[in-house]
């Protein structure tokens, strides 16, 4: 069940049909993620039911595919564990998983000051972060950045040391699950 929806999520689910909350049966909170395609339904669910079975897991992580109505305009739900230790509760219930609902196309809406005071980088490096987690070569960020390709390595070794991240993918996975600022 769904406790929590923040507004992109909540905006993701109102302009699509491939995914919905369903309120209804024994669903508590906003209800049930629903997918309109039954295999992503059953990945869904199977993706859960894994998490759900994994004792004391550091990290569990899945991601699934959601097909858009257009080739092309797909969106990723990444469900991961959330830890008994975590922060994440509404209303006194700790959630199992918590799924992060992204449409690779659109832009993060996370303001860069925001970035740079949180990790106290500079704001290039906050610009480099959040531009890094969006797909792509290394080639092809320093082209949306308009700097070279060691101007964005150097800044990437930079974010990572701040961040205490290993790498981009475990950039993208923070970054993603940080309040949107704005």
């Amino acid at each position: 069940d769904t406790l929590f929806a923040n507004r992109e999520a909540t905006a993701l689910l109102a302009a699509s049909d491939a995914l919905r909350l369903d309120r209804s049966g024994t669903a508590r909170g906003l209800g049930k993620l629903v997918a309109k395609a039954p295999a992503v339904d059953r990945a869904i669910a199977r993706a859960l039911s894994a998490a759900g079975r994994i004792d004391e897991v550091l990290h569990f992580s899945s991601v699934i595919k959601v097909p858009g109505r257009v080739a092309g305009q797909d969106w990723l739900i990444q469900l991961s564990r959330v830890g008994l230790g975590s922060a994440f509760s509404t209303e006194g219930e700790l959630p199992a998983v918590i799924a992060f609902i992204t449409d690779p196309r659109r832009p993060l809406d996370l303001a860069p000051d925001f970035l740079a005071r949180t990790f106290g980088l500079t704001p290039a490096e906050a610009r480099t972060a959040i531009v890094a987690t969006g797909a792509g070569s290394l080639e092809e960020l320093a082209a949306r950045l308009a700097v070279s390709v060691n101007t964005v390595k150097s800044q990437l070794k930079q974010v990572y040391a701040k961040t205490g991240v290993g790498g981009r993918a475990e950039l993208v996975r923070l970054i993603l699950g940080l309040p949107s600022a704005r």
